[in-house]
């Protein structure tokens, strides 16, 4: 139960500094003293004391046990001066490490007051008590209590800080993989995880400012709201100004660095690729972004540039795969106006088949895409033998069987297409090793070939070709059972038989005749 107490105790400290209380209108100080005339001395010598433009809230406790009370309401606690004698002999001394030891709080500066050192030798008790310093009652003067309380006070301040800092950097290593992979998706959702995570570090408690926000992208002298917070919601998402804005501080202050605090509230976060802004955050807010966080929004923004970038990169590769594949399949089906039909329909096979069997719906995809290209070799095929009606002697049969090394060859030479390539050279292979054009047995060939090669063959059966008329679904079905095992994978045939009996292969054919 106690461990428990603790635990409870320790988060709720947490939630307080991650917050970061910036907007406290004073700093809260705890007077702890069985003696209330020490307690309004104290309040007098301190009643003009301000720090970094803030005065103090002071909290009162005339003993140990009642201090603790007050510390479990109010975890904003900045200071206390503790007396050591109230009561017990050492009652303050208990409450110090009840404080750093139960309450796990480090947080919070303490000073110890005492009348009676003779009981608390200075030396002993900070050199075994957590403690900021030691204060006897005949040195409480009002100069040297505001000089002992200013050094706690920024002391707090500081720690308060690297705290919020450090939960900043916790947050930034974990979020940036969820960016990365949220960027992707989309562009759009890319920019939009990156300005909410930017508001979250900027104002991690919603009530503590209103944020006004926005991020653009920028191409060339256009830039474009790709989402926006507050106030620019209103705002026309390609108005002129939205460039204007990046333009006014251009050439200012951000030449050479990635941020820049414009004045005070306003602060502009441009993202760079090459050199050259690719997208910008803009924020208004009623607290200045301290120079702190700002050294944590630039580590967090580089961190999105490079995923910017290589987002873009990655996605300009797969476009230039993906113009590949279209402009060999369009050669593929100018020469054979049976096969455009053909190969769509393979595609949508092998994909659904590869998610039938528990493969992720981006691989399936890619392994869609690629199964369009398995009869490219065909292009090597004399028309003579590709196009003759009617059975194939053992010579021309022997040539036809080369379209799968051709189709390898052709692949071989082009940039991303391993599996394409894999796909063209053994989607003809069979289980029991019977297959061409290497006679691999099992799963000697990879997996997707294995899927192309059975929605390869179904394919060709029901649909009419030059030497041969089409067979009926039910025929071909049978065809496929009987096949388990010695030419197709009997996990594939499982997994396509699957798809039959939920409709999504007759489905798949009437789209293609659509």
């Amino acid at each position: 139960m106690k461990l428990a107490s603790r635990k409870k105790n320790y988060s709720k400290s947490e939630k307080s500094l991650e917050s970061n209380r910036q907007d406290l209108s004073n700093w809260k100080i705890l007077l702890v003293d069985d003696d209330p005339d020490i307690i309004q001395v104290t309040k007098l010598s301190l009643r003009n004391f301000v720090f970094s433009g803030l005065s103090l809230t002071i909290l009162e406790a005339n003993s140990a046990a009642e201090a603790k009370l007050i510390i479990h309401e109010h975890d904003d606690i900045a200071v206390l001066i503790v007396d050591v004698v109230m009561e017990t002999d050492n009652a303050g001394l208990h409450l110090v490490e009840y404080i750093r030891d139960s309450m796990f709080n480090r947080i919070s500066r303490i000073i110890i007051s005492t009348g009676q050192p003779g009981l608390a030798p200075e030396r002993y008790v900070i050199d075994n008590y957590d403690i900021d310093n030691y204060l006897t009652k005949t040195e409480l003067t009002s100069q040297n209590l505001y000089a002992k309380l200013r050094l706690a006070i920024k002391g707090y301040r500081d720690l308060m800080l690297l705290q919020k800092n450090r939960n900043g950097l916790r947050r930034i290593l974990s979020q940036v993989p969820k960016i990365d992979h949220v960027a992707r998706q989309s562009e759009s959702l890319f920019f939009k995880a990156v300005l909410e995570q930017v508001c979250y570090f900027c104002s991690p408690d919603s009530s503590v400012s209103s944020i006004n926000a926005m991020i653009a992208s920028v191409n060339g002298d256009h830039a474009k709201i790709e989402y926006a917070k507050g106030s620019f919601l209103t705002v026309d998402q390609e108005s002129a100004n939205v460039i204007s804005l990046l333009r006014k501080y251009q050439n200012k202050k951000y030449q050479d660095a990635l941020l820049t605090d414009l004045h005070n509230q306003k602060t502009l976060i441009p993202l760079t690729i090459n050199g050259k802004i690719a997208a910008f955050v803009y924020i208004e807010q009623k607290i200045a972004v301290t120079h702190a966080e700002q050294s944590l929004l630039e580590v967090f923004l580089k961190q999105c540039s490079s995923i910017l970038e290589n987002t873009r990169l990655y996605n300009n590769l797969d476009k230039a795969y993906q113009k590949s594949i279209n402009t060999l399949a369009e050669i593929a089906e100018f020469k054979d106006k049976d096969t455009a039909e053909h190969i769509n329909r393979i595609a949508g096979y092998t994909e659904n088949i590869a998610i039938e069997m528990g493969q992720p719906a981006e691989l399936a995809l890619q392994w869609g895409q690629a199964a369009r290209l398995h009869d490219v070799g065909k292009m090597g095929i004399p028309d003579k033998i590709l196009l003759k009606p009617g059975k194939l002697t053992d010579d021309e049969f022997s040539i036809m069987r080369q379209h799968t090394v051709i189709g390898a060859a052709i692949l071989g030479n082009m940039h991303a297409m391993e599996l394409a390539q894999d796909i063209a050279l053994s989607h003809h292979e069979h289980w029991d090793g019977s297959g061409y054009p290497e006679g691999r047995i099992a799963d000697q060939t990879s997996l997707p070939a294995r899927i192309v090669g059975i929605s390869d063959v179904f394919d060709a059966l029901i649909n009419i070709r030059c030497y041969k008329s089409a067979w009926t679904i039910d025929e071909a079905i049978t065809y496929i059972k009987d096949k388990s095992g010695t030419q197709f994978d009997p996990k594939i045939t499982e997994a396509f038989l699957k798809l039959y009996d939920q409709g999504v292969i007759e489905k798949l054919i009437l789209e293609s005749k659509a």
